[in-house]
């Protein structure tokens, strides 16, 4: 597959809201090669009208949830879990769903412009992150953007009916400050809450 060239200034991220919900989104979280390596997958079939109520929740409950958009087509996201503000933590996690952008530089891009807007705009501490051991892109994303290494969840996911290790990482805003750098920031639009 070759590898897309992705124009930096054409990606923004913005908190999903309901009218964002379109049945090509519905179809990436039903689609087993998009949601093989996410715990959403033992939660299928997915409708329409349950993928609402979720974007519903997430601005109901001041949860980042933001779309990526690509050349203002949506693409994938880019989610956090697990919010706490009393120690400033947040969990991330991220989903490419037009396969066609597998294989560039758009997560990572658009990853980064996320963390930098927790550590930065919504003055977080800590950034947690997991993946399953043998998803080996998803760890490569993750220590490239300056991640470390925090635990290992052994046999803790099943996958295709083979347990297999989840790995936890984590950056706190200090090793972000420290890290080297030079990925352009794209677009955060600010959520309607802050």
């Amino acid at each position: 597959m070759n590898r897309i060239k992705i124009d930096y200034k054409k990606i923004v991220l913005k908190q999903l809201e309901p009218k964002d919900v379109s049945m090509v989104y519905v179809k990436w979280l039903n689609d087993p090669e998009v949601n093989k390596f996410l715990e959403i997958r033992h939660k299928i079939p997915f409708l329409k009208d349950d993928v609402i109520e979720f974007v519903k929740m997430c601005n109901k409950m001041k949860r980042y949830h933001w779309g990526i958009m690509y050349n203002k087509k949506h693409v994938g996201n880019i989610s956090c879990s697990s919010v706490d503000r009393i120690y400033n933590y947040v969990n991330i996690s991220n989903l490419i769903g037009i396969k066609k952008y597998w294989n560039s530089d758009i997560c990572k891009l658009s990853l980064n412009a996320a963390m930098h807007y927790l550590f930065f705009n919504s003055m977080f501490n800590s950034i947690g992150a997991g993946t399953y051991a043998i998803h080996l892109s998803g760890i490569t994303l993750l220590t490239n953007l300056g991640f470390k290494k925090e635990g290992v969840l052994r046999q803790r996911a099943l996958v295709n009916g083979r347990y297999v290790d989840t790995v936890l990482f984590g950056i706190t805003k200090k090793e972000w400050e420290l890290r080297n750098n030079d990925l352009p920031l794209v677009k955060v639009i600010k959520p309607y809450w802050e």
